[in-house]
């Protein structure tokens, strides 16, 4: 005893006691033994207290606990885990609302049941104050779940909190057959949520949960440093679901679905965010709009990040995901998707379309897709495009700044989709970009896809008003192509083909775009080079009709260039066919050491359109035979060098048999360098013959729209 102020080794000793009305305070060196570290500074007060902080002693007064900071021993609970303290823990975080204390604590505490800090459920403890509430571990404070409980295990700070804190606090799932294991918050503002770890030793839990989770209008939490490890295939790091304006930093997942879950929440942060070996993603973005999102690292994923509508969601106007914002994205050994972006749900009663627009990926790096492991046939690298929901198309959507290196599947994947950019691509895969369904039809995408470098095919269907530019594709043994199919309004500006086994660019049409006359494609700057066609009738630049109308309009080819081709001989540089070529135009183009320069199979050029002259054809060839032999305009070269030795005079005709001769463009020049054998034998050309060549003659003969003529001749 000592003035007004009284020291107890324990709460039962100070309840049994008779305390004079002199002393005003009351220490407990402990609380059932001097030594359990459960000791607390008590004062005298007139009433009895309405918490568990508190006792009365044999006089009849009430003492209540006025320690600046609180610990869970101060009330009775076992910090060794082996007792169930469901009830003493609510109990004290009761207190600690209604006295607006921190609890700064350690030990290991086992529950059974939810707990609910400032709850007014009817689960008790009855109603208190979360305001200010803290809970910290010092070092650490660990909640395990009891030996076979198969109830969700939440602590819960529900509705009207503000400014609570939750730091350096473990979930120990170990010893539960299912359950959450979750810090859950509900209409809460304001929080410090800070490292935060869940595990569980040993087989993984059949259930999961997130560790965190925030609900239902939460905002203002600066969530960091939260682990998950082992918790089972639908565990998570942090959900967050309608909650705005916080900020997540250094969230991990391993062996769970994901690591943080995005649905119907806006304008958050999130930088710092891991997973490996998930079942799920490392981010999922639900319906959610305006968040932040940076410095993503997966590896072992279904997909790395998701981007879709919500058919969910409080808000039954809730837009959908648009003006996200995605920048330094690394995603490893992914099964189905590096990135999904799209899809959603179908609208709930109740709930309108959602739409996903104005969203921006920057900075991503995509490698070693897990094929023949996923829910798809073949993974893709990135899905963009909304498929068949919402009605309203995806639009805005950035795409820059991507290394996509897979070994299976194809880069990226493109649906419904308008008023898109694609930049800046580097990808190493079979497939290099395919189209899913029926994309865009009838529908003007205003889309640019510029500076791409790729192996594997590249194929765009149904899309209007197209720019590409810088496109450069290199083949395989199988793949290696770009294909446009039913694009209208497309302009396609300086594309490398290299090493295409096949076809290196298709340009065709079907019935699905018979209703646009003026097809408006201008295809510049084309070359394709050291092909490897080992397969007939495969073709530098083909243009063609699938089905559907037999006229095409408005295509023009200016300065494309097909060389260096080690093709099957009946392949070659330029195939059009299957339609009347009105209002078009080919110039500046050329072939070079191909087997057919060009090839019109049941296709020719209407009277109003253009061949500039020597339009797609090779710039000269040689002739060392001893033979009769044609030049046909769109096939033979300007310049025929005649190398061979004659034997007799031969013959050259002067053809106009493919495609239309234009008068005064058709020209063909003939040098003879070749000598004769057993007679002084010319080669003769054109009708007549026009002009008798001797060795070390030459001559130009030009196609006056009737037949041709003489326009030039001279001694080599």
């Amino acid at each position: 005893m000592s003035g007004d102020h009284l020291f107890f080794d324990a709460k039962a000793s100070a309840e049994a006691a008779t305390i004079a009305a002199t002393v005003e305070g009351v220490t407990l060196l402990g609380y059932a033994a001097a030594t359990d570290l459960g000791g607390a500074e008590y004062r005298r007060v007139a009433s009895e207290p309405g918490h568990a902080g508190k006792f009365s002693s044999a006089d009849g007064a009430w003492w209540e606990i006025e320690s600046p900071t609180l610990s869970l021993r101060m009330f009775g609970c076992d910090a060794s885990g082996a007792t169930d303290d469901t009830q003493r823990i609510r109990a004290a975080f009761h207190a600690g609302c209604i006295l607006g204390r921190a609890f700064i604590t350690d030990g290991t505490y086992l529950f059974t049941e939810e707990v609910h800090v400032g709850s007014t459920d009817a689960n008790p403890p009855a109603a208190g104050v979360a305001d200010g509430f803290a809970l910290v571990g010092c070092p650490r404070v660990s909640f395990k779940c009891a030996t076979g409980a198969t109830e969700a295990l939440p602590l819960i700070v529900t509705s009207g909190a503000k400014d609570v804190r939750f730091e350096h606090i473990d979930l120990d799932m170990s010893t539960a057959t299912t359950g959450t294991g979750q810090l859950r918050f509900l209409a809460v503002e304001s929080a410090i949520v800070h490292d935060i770890t869940k595990i569980r030793q040993g087989s993984a839990l059949q259930g999961g949960g997130s560790a965190v989770s925030v609900n239902e209008g939460c905002s203002r939490f600066h969530v960091t440093k939260v682990r998950v490890a082992n918790c089972g295939p639908t565990s998570a790091a942090v959900y967050l679901f309608d909650c705005h304006d916080s900020y997540c930093a250094d969230i991990e997942c391993r062996a769970g679905q994901e690591t943080v879950d995005l649905t119907s929440s806006n304008r958050n942060m999130l930088i710092d965010i891991r997973g490996y070996d998930l079942t799920g993603e490392a981010i999922d973005v639900g319906g959610s709009s305006n968040n932040s999102i940076e410095k993503v690292y997966v590896d072992g994923c279904a997909r790395g990040i998701s981007v879709k509508t919500e058919a969910l969601g409080p808000d039954p106007n809730n837009p959908g995901a648009n003006d996200n914002d995605f920048r330094d994205i690394f995603v490893k050994n992914w099964r189905d998707y590096g990135i999904f972006f799209g899809g959603g749900s179908t609208p709930a009663p109740g709930k309108i379309a959602q739409t996903l627009h104005r969203n921006r990926f920057s900075g991503i790096r995509l490698v070693t897709a897990l094929a023949g492991t996923g829910s798809v046939s073949a993974p893709f690298g990135v899905r963009l495009g909304s498929g068949d929901v919402p009605a309203d198309p995806t639009s805005g959507l950035v795409l820059r700044d991507v290394e996509i290196d897979q070994n299976a599947g194809t880069a990226i994947g493109l649906s419904r989709i308008r008023k898109f950019a694609i930049q800046n691509v580097r990808a190493n895969a079979p497939r290099f970009m395919e189209s899913l369904g029926l994309t865009g039809f009838n529908m003007d995408v205003s889309g640019v896809m510029r500076d791409l470098w790729a192996t594997g095919d590249m194929t765009v269907v149904g899309m209007r008003q197209l720019r590409l530019e810088n496109i450069n594709l290199s083949g395989s043994a199988t793949w290696g192509k770009l294909s446009l199919i039913d694009c209208i309004g497309v302009r396609a500006c300086t594309i490398r083909i290299y090493d295409a086994p096949n076809d290196a660019l298709d340009l065709a049409f079907t019935g699905q775009s018979a209703d646009v006359d003026d097809k408006d494609v201008l295809i510049e700057d084309f070359e394709n080079l050291n092909n490897s066609k080992v397969t007939a009738g495969r073709w530098g630049l083909r243009v063609r009709i699938i089905s559907g109308a037999s006229i095409i309009e408005g295509v023009r080819i200016v300065n494309a260039r097909i060389r260096d081709d080690q093709a099957a001989p009946t392949s070659g540089g330029f195939y059009f066919s299957n339609a009347s070529f009105d209002y078009c135009r080919l110039s500046g183009s050329r072939t070079r050491n191909v087997v057919i320069g060009v090839n019109w199979s049941a296709g020719f050029f209407g009277s109003n359109s253009i061949n500039d002259d020597n339009a797609i054809v090779p710039v000269w060839q040689q002739v060392a035979s001893d033979a009769n032999f044609t030049l046909t305009p769109f096939l033979s070269p300007y310049a025929t060098r005649h190398t061979g030795t004659l034997t007799a005079n031969r013959s050259v005709v002067l053809s106009t048999a493919q495609g239309t001769a234009v008068a005064g463009r058709t020209k063909f020049r003939i040098e003879r360098t070749g000598g004769n054998s057993g007679g002084n034998w010319t080669l003769n050309v054109g009708t007549g013959p026009l002009k008798a060549l001797a060795s070390g003659q030459w001559a130009e003969f030009t196609f006056d729209g009737g037949a041709y003529y003489v326009s030039a001749a001279g001694s080599l």
